[in-house]
C-alpha cells in the first residue's frame, strides 16, 4: 500500500516547477513548501516529543515551509516547520498526510483578463489569504473573469476575480483551474510565469515588425512578454519563447529570444535553443535582489523517462547583456526560488527502490551573493509523503 501510494511523490516532483516566493514568505536555504493533504489534519508540537506542548494544528490544504534537516525522537522522524502566521514548531505525521507543494504555480493561461471555470467549489475571500471569511463559494464550472493579481498569501497564488455579481479572490494551485480565453497581445498569449502587473513595461508595439522577422516559420511563438529586465520601470524588454515541432524534416526545440530597443530599433541581446526534443515548463521573471530588478528564469524538461529538469537563469547587465547566472540539473524535480536564493529538489532512492517510488528527497540550496548563486546546503532525508518510510539505518 505504501508502495502504491509513493507514486504520489513521484509525480509530484515531476511537476514542480516552483515561481517564485515572496519576501514576507521568509524563506531559506533548504526550505521547501509543504501542504497538508485534502481530509487530513497534522498537530504541531513545540518539541519533536508526542509529550510536548501542542502549539498549532494544521489544517486541510494548509501549507508551511519545511525548515531543514529532520530529527528522529521517540522512533519517529520530525520535520521542524513554520507556518504562514509565523507559529513555529515540529511535526511528525504518518506517511501519506502531507507532500510538497506547488507555490507560485500559474494554471495555464492565469493571466489578467483571463476567462476561466473552477473545476470544483471554490470559495472567494474578500483579500489575498484564508484569514477572513469567505464572500461566497463559486459552484463547481462556475465562469470568472480575472481582474487583479496575482498576490501571494499563506503560500498560495491569488487572483481577483468577478463571478457574476461577486468579486474577489481565489487560490490558485497550479492545476485544476479551465482556462477559456486568455490574455493576448497582437494575437500571442502573454507567458503566464510573467507576473506583468509587477513587472510589464509597456511601450513595445514597434517591436512587432522585429519580431515576425526573427520567427520564421516552421518555429511559432508560444508566449511572450514585456519585461522590466533594466529595472527603471520604463524600457521594455521583450522576452519571446519561439517553438518548432517535429515533422519529418525538422526536431521539435524552444527557442527563447530576448529584444532590447536601441536607438529608435529593437535589439536582439540573446538567443538560447534548448536540447532537441526538450520542452519549457516556464517562462518567469523574478527579482532575487529585491531591488526591483528581476531576473530571467527559463525551465526546460528533457524529454525522457527521466523528466529532467533543466533550470537557466539570467540576469541583464548595463550595456545591453544577459548573461547566464545559474544552470542545472534535477532529475524528477523542480525548483522553488524566493528573495535571495533558490532550492533544488529532485527524489533520492535506496537501493531497493524502483524508479517509480522513493522515499527520499534531495535538497540542494543556493543563496544569491556578490553577483552569483552559491551552494550552501545540500542534503538526503526522508520525503515528506514518505516520512516515517526513512529511520536509522535505512536513510
Amino acid at each position: 500500500m505504501i508502495r502504491r501510494l509513493l507514486t504520489v511523490l513521484i509525480v509530484t516532483l515531476l511537476g514542480l516547477g516552483f515561481t517564485g516566493i515572496s519576501a514576507q514568505a521568509g524563506m531559506l536555504p533548504g526550505d521547501v513548501v509543504v501542504q497538508v493533504q485534502n481530509g487530513q489534519s497534522v498537530m504541531i508540537y513545540a518539541q519533536p516529543s508526542l509529550t510536548a506542548p501542542q502549539v498549532g494544528v494544521l489544517a486541510s490544504n494548509t501549507r508551511f515551509l519545511w525548515r531543514g534537516a529532520l530529527q528522529q525522537s521517540e522512533g519517529r522522524n520530525w520535520m521542524p516547520i513554520i507556518t504562514s502566521a509565523g507559529v513555529s514548531g515540529w511535526i511528525s505525521p504518518n506517511n501519506e498526510v502531507i507532500s510538497t507543494a506547488y507555490f507560485g504555480r500559474v494554471s495555464p493561461g492565469m493571466q489578467l483578463s483571463a476567462a476561466a471555470r473552477v473545476p470544483q467549489p471554490i470559495s472567494l475571500y474578500p483579500n489575498p489569504g484564508f484569514s477572513s471569511v469567505p464572500l461566497t463559494t463559486l459552484p463547481s464550472n462556475s465562469p470568472f473573469t480575472v481582474t487583479e493579481g496575482p498576490a501571494e498569501a499563506d503560500y498560495y497564488r491569488w487572483w481577483k476575480v468577478r463571478a457574476g455579481n461577486f468579486e474577489g479572490w481565489l487560490s490558485d494551485a497550479g492545476y485544476g483551474i479551465q482556462v477559456d480565453r486568455t490574455l493576448s497581445v497582437y494575437n500571442h498569449p502573454v507567458c503566464d510565469g510573467v507576473d506583468i502587473t509587477r513587472y510589464g513595461v509597456p511601450g513595445w508595439d514597434s517591436s512587432l515588425s522585429t519580431l515576425e522577422a526573427a520567427v520564421r516559420a516552421p518555429e511559432q511563438i508560444v508566449c511572450l512578454a514585456s519585461t522590466n529586465l533594466r529595472g527603471d520601470k520604463k524600457t521594455p524588454i521583450v522576452v519571446v519563447l519561439s517553438r518548432i515541432e517535429m515533422t519529418n524534416n525538422t526536431q521539435p526545440v524552444d527557442t527563447l529570444r530576448v529584444f532590447e530597443p536601441h536607438e529608435g530599433s529593437w535589439v536582439l541581446i540573446m538567443q538560447q535553443q534548448s536540447e532537441p526534443f526538450a520542452r519549457t515548463l516556464d517562462v518567469s521573471v523574478f527579482d532575487f535582489e529585491g531591488t526591483g530588478k528581476p531576473f530571467l528564469i527559463w525551465n526546460v524538461v528533457r524529454d525522457g523517462t527521466g523528466s529532467v529538469l533543466l533550470p537557466n537563469i539570467y540576469q541583464y547587465l548595463e550595456g545591453g547583456a544577459l548573461i547566464s547566472v545559474f544552470s542545472g540539473e534535477a532529475y524528477k524535480g523542480g525548483m522553488q526560488w524566493y528573495l535571495g536564493g533558490l532550492t533544488l529538489v529532485e527524489p533520492d532512492y535506496l537501493p531497493d527502490e524502483p524508479n517509480c517510488c522513493a522515499s527520499g528527497i534531495h535538497r540542494t540550496g543556493f543563496i544569491w551573493a556578490n553577483g552569483a548563486f552559491t551552494k550552501v546546503f545540500d542534503e538526503v532525508s526522508a520525503a515528506p509523503y514518505a516520512l516515517q518510510s526513512r529511520l536509522a539505518g535505512r536513510g
